[in-house]
């Protein structure tokens, strides 16, 4: 069984102190598991949903995660 996050947590744990990498990867190691239990569960359908609503919450803490870039000054 395939899940959207099996590369980010094949390519394994960056350093503890590696943040916010560090924590992002502990994300996606939780969506992974997730992602494993709702295929198992029956209600295919409400499993869908929770599914989509799993990678759009991975994909925005991800987003959130990322260093902000320093923004040019316009004088």
């Amino acid at each position: 069984m395939t899940t959207p996050f099996d590369e980010a947590v094949r390519a394994g744990p960056p350093a503890a102190g590696d943040s916010p990498a560090f924590e992002v990867f502990g994300v996606h190691y939780a969506a992974q598991a997730l992602w494993e239990l709702l295929d198992a569960l029956p209600g295919k359908a409400e499993a869908t949903l929770a599914k989509r609503r799993l990678q759009e919450a991975v994909f925005w803490g991800q987003q959130a995660a990322r260093p902000i870039a320093p923004q040019p000054r316009t004088e």
